[in-house]
C-alpha cells in the first residue's frame, strides 16, 4: 500500500502535468487577450463600432485553443499513469502534442473526432459565457465614463482596466477558464482509461488527494483521504475536480493495495481558516507551526455546480 507521502507526491505530478497544458493554453489566450484589447480601443477612438461587442469576438479566437488544450488534457488522462510527454509548438499550440498521444494510445480516427466534436461544443460554450461576461463588464464601464464626462486620457485609462482578466497585466479570468476545463478533461480522459477491460479487472478503487496547501477549500480539505472501491457512488458525484481552480486528484488503488476497510469522508469537517504559517527555526531544526484564523465547520462535498463525475458527463 502507497505512504501517504507517496500519494502526496504522485498527485503533485498529476497537478504539474496539467499546469504545463495550462499555462501554454494561457500564454496563447493572453495573446489574442491583448489582441481583443487592441482592436476595441481602436473601435473605441473611432467610434464606428462597440468596443464591448469588438472584444467579445476576438475572445471567441481562444475557442481553438481551449478545445485542443482540453484534448490534450483529455489524451493524457487516458494514459492512466501519465508519463510527462513534453508539449510542443504550434499548429495550434497543441497540435503537436496531440499527434504523439494519438499515436501512443493508438485512438481510432472516429473516436478522436468524437471527442474533438466535444470538446469544441464545450469550449464554444465557455467562450460564449465568459465573453458576454467580460462584455457587460466594458459595457458598464463605457457607460461611467459618459456619465461622468471624462477626459480622453481618464477615459482611455479607465477602459484599459475594463479589459482585466485576459491581459499580460491580469490574466485571472484566462488562467480561471483554463485551468478548470483542463482539470476536468484530464479527470474525464483518466476516469475513461480505468474503463478499460485491462485496468477494470486489477482496479479496485480511488484515494482522493487533495493539494495539501493553504489554498485548499475547506469542503475540499474533508474529502482528503477518501478511500472507496471504484463503484460507490461518491465518485459519481465527488469525482475530481470538485470546483473553480480545484487541484484535487483521484488516485487509482488496485487489488492487493486495498485498504483493510473502505474510508469515508466526514459528514461534518472542522478546520482552521485564514491561518498564517510560521516557521521557528532555521534549517533542519525549523519547527512551521499555525497562528490565528477561525474555526470553521462545513460538509465535505463538491462545489455548487461540480457535484458530478467529469468522466461521466464528458467522456467519449
Amino acid at each position: 500500500m502507497r505512504s501517504m507521502s507517496a500519494e502526496r507526491d504522485l498527485a503533485e505530478e498529476l497537478v504539474r502535468q496539467q499546469d504545463r497544458i495550462v499555462n501554454l493554453g494561457m500564454a496563447e489566450a493572453v495573446r489574442i487577450g491583448e489582441s481583443a484589447q487592441r482592436l476595441a480601443l481602436r473601435a473605441w477612438r473611432k467610434g464606428h463600432s462597440d468596443p464591448a461587442e469588438v472584444f467579445r469576438l476576438k475572445l471567441m479566437d481562444v475557442v481553438p485553443t481551449l478545445r485542443d488544450a482540453m484534448i490534450t488534457a483529455y489524451l493524457k488522462g487516458r494514459l492512466v499513469i501519465p508519463t510527462g510527454l513534453k508539449l510542443s509548438e504550434p499548429q495550434t499550440v497543441f497540435g503537436k502534442s496531440k499527434q504523439a498521444l494519438e499515436r501512443q494510445l493508438e485512438l481510432q480516427d472516429q473516436v478522436i473526432a468524437h471527442v474533438a466534436a466535444t470538446y469544441h461544443a464545450e469550449a464554444v460554450t465557455v467562450f460564449e459565457q465568459t465573453g458576454m461576461l467580460a462584455a457587460a463588464n466594458v459595457t458598464e464601464v463605457m457607460a461611467a465614463i459618459h456619465a461622468e464626462g471624462l477626459h480622453v486620457r481618464e477615459a482611455k485609462k479607465r477602459l484599459i482596466d475594463s479589459f482585466i482578466g485576459f491581459t499580460k497585466a491580469n490574466a485571472y479570468v484566462a488562467e480561471r477558464v483554463f485551468r478548470t476545463q483542463i482539470q476536468i478533461a484530464y479527470g474525464a480522459g483518466r476516469w475513461m482509461a480505468n474503463q478499460e477491460k485491462e485496468v477494470d479487472e486489477i482496479l479496485w478503487g480511488y484515494v482522493y488527494v487533495t493539494a495539501h496547501d493553504s489554498r485548499v477549500r475547506p469542503k475540499h480539505q474533508g474529502l482528503d483521504g477518501t478511500r472507496l472501491p471504484k463503484n460507490d457512488p461518491f465518485w459519481k458525484t465527488s469525482y475530481p475536480p470538485n470546483g473553480i481552480n480545484c487541484r484535487c486528484q483521484a488516485l487509482e488503488i488496485f487489488k492487493g493495495d486495498e485498504p483493510d476497510k473502505p474510508v469515508r469522508p466526514p459528514s461534518v469537517f472542522e478546520t482552521i481558516q485564514g491561518a498564517k504559517r510560521v516557521q521557528i527555526g532555521k534549517g533542519k531544526n525549523a519547527v512551521f507551526m499555525q497562528t490565528g484564523g477561525k474555526k470553521v465547520r462545513v460538509k465535505p462535498g463538491p462545489d455548487e455546480g461540480f457535484a458530478y463525475n467529469p468522466g461521466i458527463a464528458l467522456a467519449v
